[in-house]
């Protein structure tokens, strides 16, 4: 996430690095957290938009790439550097194969050892940490004024069907005195698969139908204005719902 307001001012990057400066100001984009204006509590990002980073071992950093494009169908090179990359991610990370350094068998014979324990971490007086320190006590403002907020997570939504639009239509009437923050639907969002070619002709969707299943969910929610006017929907669409192929993620 804070890359990807980094990508904003990517034009003036002239090293593939990603300096302190660069990820403060990227941050600073991201929480929207000034005297000026007000915290957005809810930010979608698109995966699509984010940077390639590459990690390096030797210095447990990520970088950009150097090269921005992808490539949907990329050489055998690609699979092999992508294990190599989560294997060394992983690795350092409490990870089954990797266990912690140990003197248990000369520890035996030693009567007395100190072991170094992990450094404490330090406060700096620095402008970068004191600008954190500021965006926390926002942060933690926000969640004590807003600590009865709520995200209603729903899958499998299957608009075709009057049984789950009248349990929507239950659903929205009993959190409409309390207008969630955020409502998460996730498809399916039909019952069999659209524009596939399953099942009779009378029985396969079609984007028509689809389209008029979401025109009735809106009328829905017309029922209950207090939910369109203070709640946010994000709709997430499901591996049978039309769009890209299963192997690539979908925009929400």
């Amino acid at each position: 996430m804070i890359v990807e307001g980094f990508l904003t001012s990517l034009s003036a990057v002239k090293s593939s690095v990603v300096s302190q400066d660069a990820l403060e100001s990227a941050l600073d984009t991201l929480l929207n957290v000034s005297s000026d204006n007000d915290y957005q509590c809810i930010q979608v990002f698109n995966a699509f938009d984010q940077p390639k980073l590459i990690f390096h071992p030797s210095t447990k950093t990520y970088e950009v790439s150097a090269d921005p494009t992808r490539k949907l169908h990329a050489s055998s090179a690609h699979r092999l550097s992508l294990f190599r990359e989560r294997y060394a991610r992983t690795q350092p990370h409490h990870h089954s194969i990797v266990v912690p350094c140990r003197f248990s068998a000369l520890e035996r014979r030693v009567l007395r050892h100190k072991s170094f324990s992990k450094p404490v971490a330090a406060t700096s007086s620095s402008s970068h940490v004191e600008s954190f320190q500021e965006q926390l006590v926002q942060i933690q403002q926000l969640e004590r004024d807003q600590e009865l907020d709520c995200f209603v997570v729903l899958s499998d939504v299957h608009l075709d069907e009057p049984a789950v639009m009248a349990r929507l239509d239950a659903l929205f009437s009993g959190y409409e005195p309390f207008t969630p923050t955020l409502f998460i639907l996730m498809g399916n969002f039909t019952s069999s698969p659209v524009g596939y070619g399953y099942g009779t002709p009378t029985s396969s969707k079609t984007i028509r139908t689809l389209k008029q299943h979401f025109d009735d969910l809106a009328t829905l929610l017309l029922k209950y204005p207090a939910l369109v006017e203070k709640s946010q929907f994000l709709f997430v669409p499901g591996p049978d719902d039309p769009g890209a192929p299963h192997v690539l993620p979908r925009h929400p």
